[in-house]
């Protein structure tokens, strides 16, 4: 059972209980709480600048990047995703290909965005916040260079997407760490809503007369998200970064 090689096996309330996959042999939980840990080893140097760029209380900040990074990942609890990890481990001699047909150019990061999206909106933080910060979640795998089309981030969401007990587990993971109690629509969704936050997304950053301060602003978040993300994931999986992206990232934080 994987809660048996899990590091927080002695406090974690989900052991045996709706066990969801990030990655072969590692827990979303797991994962996430990884992702935290690293924030917490370098945010008394990066909060600052964080604050000074995005414009935000220091407070702020932290809850701003605890969120984005509790909710980067949330489209791997969607029912396709979770799919295509059972294929891996079942498949996993065929590597790659099996699961890439599975998700069908699902891209696991759309609903991370939506979901930060929404719950920053909640927060009534500067109306800027909730667009900065969905972009850094939607852009936590990609280079800001890269053109990413709209049409193509509804690729595989249909209106059931994630199921309720993943929706349980996603609330649960933001009042435990961020004492949150969240609207009880807040975390439902459906292809619709996703749309319309797409297009808001891509209306704000593309038709705003500061566009490039503001991609500033993603950017340097984004780069938090990743690096956080990245060493979160290599320290459970025991791998090396492989991305040339991930790669330029991690110079950014790590080289002197």
């Amino acid at each position: 059972m994987i809660c048996n090689s899990c590091n927080y096996r002695g406090t974690c309330s989900y052991i045996g209980e709706n066990i969801y996959f990030s990655y072969r042999d590692e827990c979303y939980i797991q994962h996430i709480h990884e992702c935290l840990n690293e924030w917490n080893n370098i945010y008394l140097k990066y909060l600052n600048a964080l604050s000074r760029i995005v414009k935000a209380e220091k407070e702020d900040v932290n809850v701003i990047v605890k969120t984005s990074l509790l909710l980067h990942d949330a489209g791997k609890l969607a029912k396709i995703y979770q799919r295509k990890v059972m294929s891996e481990v079942l498949n996993f001699d065929e590597g790659e290909t099996t699961s890439k047909n599975v998700l069908k150019g699902f891209k696991h990061e759309v609903l991370g965005s939506i979901y930060t999206f929404k719950v920053l909106r909640d927060l009534k933080l500067d109306k800027e916040i909730p667009y900065i910060a969905s972009w850094a979640v939607l852009l936590h795998h990609e280079a800001m260079r890269r053109k990413i089309k709209p049409e193509h981030l509804l690729t595989g969401i249909d209106d059931d997407v994630i199921d309720q007990n993943a929706v349980i587990l996603l609330r649960s993971l933001l009042k435990d760490n961020l004492h949150l109690n969240l609207n009880a629509n807040t975390l439902n969704t459906d292809k619709n809503e996703i749309g319309r936050i797409i297009d808001w997304l891509f209306k704000y950053i593309y038709q705003n007369q500061a566009k490039h301060i503001l991609r500033m602003k993603i950017s340097s978040l984004q780069h938090i998200v990743c690096f956080c993300d990245v060493r979160a994931a290599n320290r459970i999986r025991r791998g090396e970064v492989t991305s040339p992206y991930f790669r330029e990232v991690m110079r950014v934080f790590i080289d002197p």
